[in-house]
């Protein structure tokens, strides 16, 4: 399978834990260093309901979606906000009330409700928890929605945070925040160019090693630092490419 990526960004920490964005758009990488991520688009009153990883989300998204076409998006997170569900859970532990608010945005696709409510979206959102924090699911429903033919591109975006410490001895934790958003387009716009091309097919199985952060794999593969990485899911094994 072929999926053609117009443009991507991604969110994740350099030296010294300062956030990196890159982003690739046009045949053109620019990278910059960020303390915070760039909400300035965000309104003001919206903004406060945004949790530390939504902030994240957007700041990736809005530098590849194009808002104005009503483009679908699949959001794929392995725990999603677990600092949210993490203060829920504390509350009930100590008997205190819980707020409606910060459960209505503790579920898995309150990030995806915030970006089409805020964004004025009506297209498609899915909101994906894949085996293995596994890149695969994500790209075969967007691979899906361009091939019904409706729209023309979707939008992709993987997202985790750091679990708290009392999750260690349950899952594997991301070191720092992490994103990556891509932007898919289908035939209907083949006379892009600077597109990177990436491939998805089966490939034999493989012992699972446990790793986690594949939007950092993800990230060296579309910067062109790896032709191909291996994604390992309980049952089934992937080999992602990118040819010219």
């Amino acid at each position: 399978m072929k999926l053609t990526v117009d443009s991507w960004c991604s969110w994740e920490a350099g030296e010294n834990q300062l956030p990196v964005c890159t982003h690739y758009s046009l045949g053109e990488t620019i990278q910059t260093r960020l303390d915070v991520p760039d909400l300035s688009n965000v309104p003001a009153l919206q903004r406060r309901r945004l949790g530390s990883l939504a902030r994240i989300v957007f700041h990736v998204l809005d530098r590849c979606a194009e808002t104005g076409a009503n483009e679908p998006v699949v959001f794929s997170s392995y725990m999603g906000e677990i600092q949210r569900t993490y203060g829920i859970l504390k509350c009930i532990q100590a008997q205190e009330p819980v707020s409606p608010g910060a459960f209505s945005l503790s579920v898995h696709n309150a990030i995806a409700g915030q970006w089409s409510l805020i964004r004025d979206i009506e297209a498609p959102m899915v909101a994906l928890s894949p085996p293995s924090n596994s890149p695969v699911p994500a790209l075969l429903e967007a691979a899906g929605i361009l091939q019904e033919g409706q729209y023309c591109s979707v939008n992709v975006v993987f997202y985790d945070e750091p679990a708290p410490e009392f999750f260690s001895p349950f899952l594997d934790r991301f070191s720092a925040p992490v994103a990556l958003a891509m932007r898919l387009v289908g035939e209907c716009k083949s006379e892009l160019q600077s597109t990177v091309n990436l491939t998805l097919r089966q490939h034999a199985s493989a012992t699972i090693s446990r790793r986690l952060n594949y939007q950092s794999e993800m990230l060296d593969l579309l910067s062109g630092r790896k032709a191909q990485i291996i994604v390992e899911e309980p049952q089934c094994c992937w080999q992602l490419g990118v040819t010219a």
